[in-house]
């Protein structure tokens, strides 16, 4: 399954800067706290365990194209027998369903502020499918610990004033931080509800929000 592409919290003017004053889905307003962990800017992937236990490294979408030495990365990170840690062992054998994890890889060669995330190739895991059910928090944890890998930032929970004040002023990325010592400024938050929510058009609901989204841009340059 596709990640389907977040939407921005807020409508856009033409300078491309969001407006505070449209909320681009009314659902949004209803819910008083998110779960939000940082936007790394980065390339969404998939890694599917598939029936059979055989495993695919996709992007986003299934027509995005992997840059070779990032799948040979995620090769060596996501082993069979890594992946296979995940399943119940009574599953392993004989399991009718998937299990997809989705995550931000990072670093040197993927986008232009790679290399103030890490010199190297690295991955976050943020969102987990197994089947049908996407995974709270705590599971998708979980499942990062049992791969030994790490996942996105947690932030905490918030509302969306808080949000946007945190998006609007800039905050530090936690990920440079750790892994460059880099005061880069962080790409912006991914809020989800504490529940998982589907909208009247059965969407998830997911917002995000980024720095880069209150600083006026030319049209050629929209990001």
């Amino acid at each position: 399954m596709e990640y389907r592409k977040i939407e921005t919290l807020f409508e856009r003017r033409e300078d491309f800067t969001v407006d505070e004053t449209k909320i681009k889905n009314p659902i949004y307003d209803i819910i008083k706290y998110w779960e939000c962990t940082e936007k790394i800017h980065g390339q969404n992937q998939r890694i599917i365990l598939n029936e059979d236990n055989t495993i695919e490294f996709k992007g986003r979408t299934d027509s995005a194209q992997l840059n070779g030495n990032l799948v040979s990365y995620l090769i060596n990170t996501f082993a069979k027998e890594k992946m296979l840690s995940i399943v119940k062992p009574e599953d392993i054998e004989n399991r009718n369903y998937k299990i997809i994890l989705y995550g931000e890889s990072y670093g040197s060669g993927i986008q232009s502020c790679g290399e103030l995330y890490n010199k190297e190739k690295s991955f976050r895991l943020f969102d987990v499918l197994v089947d049908r059910f996407w995974l709270d928090w705590n599971d998708v944890v979980d499942v990062a610990n049992k791969l030994k890998i790490k996942t996105v930032p947690y932030l905490g929970t918030m509302n969306l004033e808080k949000i946007v004040d945190l998006c609007k002023c800039g905050f530090k990325s936690f990920v440079a931080q750790e892994e460059t010592g880099m005061d880069l400024i962080a790409e912006g938050i991914v809020g989800k509800p504490i529940s998982t929510l589907f909208d009247k058009r059965l969407n998830r609901v997911i917002l995000k929000l980024k720095h880069c989204d209150f600083i006026k841009k030319e049209k050629n340059k929209k990001e």
